[in-house]
């Protein structure tokens, strides 16, 4: 395949960010252009999306471009920028549920709030869907609560659960 590109163009040796952020394009290296986008995300955070509190893939990036969609990984971010960065707040480092259900919102563990939508499916099944008895999709979930989209699957379920739920119709 390399023998039958054309030959590269000086200006295409090197990566171009175009009008990215808003300036003169001239050619950069790549750490010059990561660079480029960490100063954007310190300078626009709203034009980037915070992954970091609530990633589900540790692989998954922790911020992206509302726009471009470019991602940025923590683990790959220049030394200055930890400093530059707002810190999570409290209930970012840990998740917390805002008034669900009906509580005050307070820290807690996976676990825990795992629990809490369970113990909510139980008291209040009209507010989840039910789709044990119709899934199309082995991996699709069990329940899904019609107004916050929270999702649960009977293989995580606590050992409490089964004898709770009303059966299947």
């Amino acid at each position: 395949v390399q023998s039958e590109l054309p030959p590269l163009k000086n200006n295409e040796e090197r990566p171009i960010i175009a009008n990215w952020p808003n300036s003169v394009s001239q050619p950069m290296s790549k750490p010059q252009i990561r660079d480029e986008f960490w100063k954007d995300l310190i300078q626009n955070p709203g034009k980037w999306w915070d992954n970091r509190s609530d990633k589900r893939n540790a692989k998954a990036p922790d911020f992206k471009h509302k726009e471009t969609g470019e991602v940025l990984w923590m683990t790959s971010s220049p030394s200055w920028v930890q400093s530059e960065l707002p810190p999570l707040k409290n209930n970012e480092e840990r998740p917390i549920i805002a008034n669900w259900p009906n509580s005050v919102s307070q820290p807690m563990s996976k676990p825990q709030i795992r629990d809490e939508f369970w113990k909510d499916l139980i008291q209040n099944p009209g507010k989840w869907w039910d789709n044990r008895s119709d899934k199309r999709n082995a991996k699709a979930p069990d329940f899904k609560h019609k107004e916050t989209g929270e999702v649960l699957w009977m293989t995580s379920s606590p050992s409490w659960v089964q004898s709770e739920l009303p059966p299947l119709k």
